[in-house]
């Protein structure tokens, strides 16, 4: 069962889940996470979305679920995490990171949503579609490239900080609070530069504003946060919208909505880790519409991909016409309107330090404020 996919290449942030009712102070990293338990996979992963009921011979990719308690013997610690690499998926090549996220396996099953054609499932039904969309969009220059990527996160120029909270370092809490934070990269030296990472547990990193709320701190209140996340089986999984920002020729930014962050929380020596990473969501199409103004255009001197343009005026059908997904989970198996794409990107962190914040970023669309297109228009 599969679908030819690309991951959205990181550099991320995150909009919420829930109101902001994380307020702590950003500090060490603290007390380690407990021991590994066995590596997830398609069999023991058990969704915590009680109608997703897998097909014969298609055992669905999920999340595991919540689990009924606490284990005994833990005592809560706080630990920050910030990325260390990404990892992308490519046309048919390899497994998909990502997970099912409409509780179907496409081909044999039906499409969840009308679309304008039939789009498989990658194997246990992961859903990815946004990877054709984005290798089209690679003709305006490298949007996909999972080694600058990492080399973007390496170099300390940007990063996305974990911070779990309230966590009884065992391999179950059925609640503990995960926050997000986007991070401008390491601060800059008296030199000019971002030190590179060390991934050593002491890497310091600034927050952006835009993930703060009132951009001030200490302490720190973020915009991005699960207050209700939780470990299960050594699994951390919290549920968000969030906006990826794949990095490559252009800054394109990616909202999901829907979005699931799972990870396997270890320690390495006293080195807190997540491992097995995975961030899945949906793209919607006015938002994809959106994003294409970080690009230029290719015909017009200093233009980018606006309403109005004529470049723009030839992709915006392809877009139109590829969703995979509904943008609402409620829409799922319902006959309604396909109108997102599902999106999926694999990642590790590694413990580190939150820092200052981040210089002041003008964050307006190239094509104007309360810039917005669809399809319907």
């Amino acid at each position: 069962m599969r679908r030819r996919v690309v991951k959205a290449v990181v550099i991320v942030g995150m909009p919420l889940i829930a109101a902001c009712s994380l307020l702590f102070q950003l500090d060490g990293p603290g007390a380690g996470p407990a021991d590994a338990a066995p590596p997830l996979d398609a069999g023991d992963a058990a969704n915590d979305v009680a109608d997703a009921t897998p097909p014969p011979g298609c055992p669905l990719v999920h999340w595991p679920a919540r689990p009924a308690a606490d284990d005994p013997g833990g005592a809560d610690v706080d630990l920050t995490f910030a990325l260390q690499t990404v990892e992308l998926g490519f046309g048919d090549a390899g497994p998909a990171p990502g997970f099912d996220l409409d509780g179907l396996c496409t081909c044999p099953d039906a499409p969840a949503c009308a679309g304008t054609g039939l789009m498989c499932d990658r194997d246990g039904g992961v859903d990815n579609g946004g990877g054709d969309l984005l290798t089209s969009l690679s003709g305006f220059g490298k949007v996909i490239d999972q080694a600058r990527a990492n080399e973007i996160i390496a170099i300390g120029h940007a990063s996305l900080l974990f911070v779990l909270h309230k966590y009884n370092g065992t391999q179950n809490d059925p609640q503990v609070e995960l926050a997000l934070f986007i991070s401008d990269g390491t601060p800059v030296n008296d030199a000019g530069f971002h030190p590179p990472a060390r991934f050593d547990g002491t890497d310091v990193w600034t927050l952006n504003r835009s993930s703060v709320a009132g951009q001030q701190g200490p302490p720190f209140l973020p915009v991005y946060v699960d207050p209700v996340a939780y470990v299960a089986r050594g699994v951390l999984v919290a549920h968000v919208d969030f906006p990826l920002t794949v990095s490559g020729a252009f800054n394109l930014t990616v909202k999901l909505q829907g979005g699931v962050l799972a990870a396997r929380v270890t320690s390495d020596g006293g080195l807190g880790r997540l491992g097995e990473g995975v961030i899945a969501g949906r793209w919607a199409t006015v938002d994809a519409l959106a994003a294409l103004a970080e690009f230029d255009d290719p015909f017009v001197d200093g233009g980018k991909l606006c309403k109005g343009s004529l470049t723009y005026a030839a992709i915006k059908p392809r877009i139109c016409g590829a969703p995979d997904i509904t943008a609402d989970a409620a829409g799922d198996r319902t006959g309604a309107a396909c109108d997102a794409f599902s999106m999926g990107v694999g990642f590790t962190a590694v413990q580190a330090l939150a820092g200052p914040l981040g210089p002041v970023v003008d964050a307006s669309s190239p094509c104007g404020p309360n810039y917005k297109d669809e399809c319907s228009n």
